[in-house]
């Protein structure tokens, strides 16, 4: 799943950074903060005990953070016993697969092969879908 990806590569690249490369090198400005947050929701139902309190406690207030959530409900309402208010962590940046956060992300689980192209003029059918079946 993309978070455990997210999470995989991106350490993976901090602990493998040549001599003197530092974090704003591979994040920019921001700190990530590595969270499988649905395998989190799915194994608990809720995050562990005193997670959120101490990322309220560590999290400084004049640094950026970022995150990849691939919960349908993304990271503040992602665990079922758990919603974090937004305004508890208005500097945590979320990349969302699952469309609730700042930036949607694709929802990938494994490598897939593309398809062979076909031109629309061959296609038996074009159908495309925007929104959610309870738009008004």
């Amino acid at each position: 799943w993309i978070e455990n990806h997210w999470i995989k590569n991106f350490s993976q690249r901090w602990f493998e950074r040549a001599e003197g490369t530092r974090l704003r090198d591979i994040f920019g400005p921001f700190i990530p903060i590595f969270v499988p947050w649905v395998d989190l929701a799915v194994r608990s139902r809720a995050y562990p005990n005193g997670m959120i309190p101490m990322l309220k406690e560590k999290m400084r207030a004049d640094v950026l953070y970022i995150t990849v959530s691939q919960h349908d409900l993304g990271v503040f309402w992602g665990a079922k016993g758990t919603r974090i208010p937004r305004h508890d962590f208005p500097n945590l940046f979320v990349l969302s697969a699952g469309g609730y956060g700042h930036v949607p992300v694709p929802l990938l689980k494994q490598l897939e092969m593309p398809l062979a192209q076909m031109p629309f003029a061959e296609r038996r059918y074009f159908v495309s879908f925007v929104g959610s079946a309870t738009n008004k």
